[in-house]
């Protein structure tokens, strides 16, 4: 608290953790209603005390609550969440491997009021191992419950890892949290489902008259702290001809089996880049693939990306973006209703079920 007097800092959130296991009586009826009234007291006294300093100006803009899951009941989190914001505070939520939220829970916890929340352990354990696909399960059941919510000011959502103090971590560990932190793995699909559902509604339009790919869908970049950061809202520039506005033919690209091939293989490749947080040319640099150009060595590499990348991918990834591979296959490709109803079941469908 002295330190935060002396040397304010400059980040945009200073939290205050609580440890809510440490301030409660255990083992207590959590539907009574004069222990929730005892404990909610208990949280207030310890923010008047420790949390707003000493002389009344409170030095967090936060405050973080630590194994609440076990003590207070969803619709006490939420009074609660309006207490604090009452008293100027943002609320935010630590969620502890191995035990998360059930999904029920998440939904019943108005996230609204919540300002973001912490994943500890979510990718390396305490034992330092990583984090396989079972093991966060519990947590991706979270993130999917919070992200059907559509919050509008889009919780951030913070991975704290925590290891023993005799625990040595290997980098190959740390290298690949550190490249997976980027975006979640809810975030990545809703970004994947967010551009195919786009491509379906926009590629016989004059707005997307080319295919997309990593370098026509941008993000626009905000400053914060001094540093430039990328906001989850992508957009796609695109030059439109003013004579074509209002007309009734000949306004739309017309969408050859070509062009509907090289859509749905730069559809795939996009889905890759996106679910794999990295390009195609820095993959194919990586397995001495060359830099595919064309539409033949993109596809190979497309294939060959695919092929492996079905242990680390959801098998719900794995088939959208197999489906798009295997739309470039076929002898004639037409954007017909018939073509719109394979796209939407085995593209958009097996992505939508992940977050929706």
């Amino acid at each position: 608290m002295d330190g935060l007097a002396c040397c304010p800092p400059r980040s945009i959130h200073v939290v205050a953790r609580l440890d809510i296991p440490g301030i409660v009586t255990p083992g207590a009826d959590l539907d009574n209603e004069d222990v929730i009234i005892d404990h909610l007291g208990a949280v207030v006294d310890i923010i008047n005390t420790r949390v707003a300093g000493t002389d009344g100006q409170c030095l967090f803009t936060g405050l973080l609550l630590a194994g609440f899951a076990k003590h207070f009941r969803p619709a006490v989190v939420n009074e609660l969440a309006r207490l604090i914001g009452d008293m100027g505070l943002d609320l935010w939520l630590e969620l502890s491997h191995p035990e998360y939220l059930t999904e029920g829970e998440a939904c019943s916890i108005d996230m609204g009021l919540i300002q973001g929340l912490v994943y500890r352990n979510g990718m390396i354990g305490p034992d330092g191992g990583w984090q396989s696909f079972f093991q966060m399960t519990a947590m991706r059941t979270v993130m999917r419950a919070v992200a059907a919510q559509r919050v509008a000011h889009s919780i951030p959502l913070v991975m704290w890892e925590t290891v023993g103090d005799t625990v040595e971590l290997e980098y190959a560990t740390l290298a690949r949290a550190h490249r997976l932190y980027g975006m979640s793995p809810v975030e990545q699909t809703l970004l994947a489902l967010n551009v195919v559902s786009s491509v379906l509604q926009l590629r016989l339009t004059m707005w997307c008259s080319v295919p997309w790919n990593s370098t026509t869908i941008k993000f626009p970049v905000q400053a914060v702290d001094g540093a430039r950061a990328a906001l989850c809202t992508p957009y796609v520039e695109q030059a439109i001809d003013p004579t074509m506005l209002g007309a009734q033919e000949g306004a739309y690209p017309e969408l050859t089996t070509e062009a509907a091939k090289v859509t749905m293989l730069e559809l795939a490749i996009l889905l890759l880049e996106i679910l794999h947080h990295k390009s195609i040319a820095a993959w194919a640099a990586r397995h001495e693939e060359g830099n595919p150009r064309t539409y033949r060595e993109r596809m190979g590499a497309a294939t060959r990306w695919l092929e492996l990348s079905t242990s680390k991918l959801l098998p719900s990834h794995v088939k959208a973006v197999e489906e798009c591979l295997v739309l470039c296959a076929r002898s004639k490709l037409s954007w017909d209703d018939y073509f719109q109803r394979l796209y939407c079941e085995n593209i958009i469908k097996p992505l939508q079920e992940l977050v929706l």
